[in-house]
């Protein structure tokens, strides 16, 4: 149950992170400056995959602060992604 939501919430909130507007802009860029569609296509899905994998990492990956420092940033990170998905537009 429980672990199953936050994974949910996890993947809702990097959905969200994902679709932000600086993430379409460097996209599109990358991709517009490509003379083959199957090129840009490669090269975005690259950064899309990169971009996922540096998330991934930082989320998993132990840090060598203190706990309670890796609380803190776990409650700086949650706060980032709760005001990007209920900011006002």
């Amino acid at each position: 149950g429980f672990g199953f939501g936050l994974l949910v919430t996890a993947f809702w909130f990097g959905f969200r992170h994902g679709i932000d507007w600086d993430h379409i802009a460097a996209i599109t860029d990358i991709t517009s400056s490509q003379e083959e569609r199957r090129q840009a296509v490669v090269f975005g899905s690259l950064y899309a995959l990169g971009h996922a994998l540096v998330v991934l990492l930082l989320g998993v990956l132990p840090t060598p602060e203190s706990l309670s420092g890796r609380l803190l940033f776990s409650l700086l990170r949650l706060r980032l992604s709760l005001r990007s998905v209920f900011r006002r537009r």
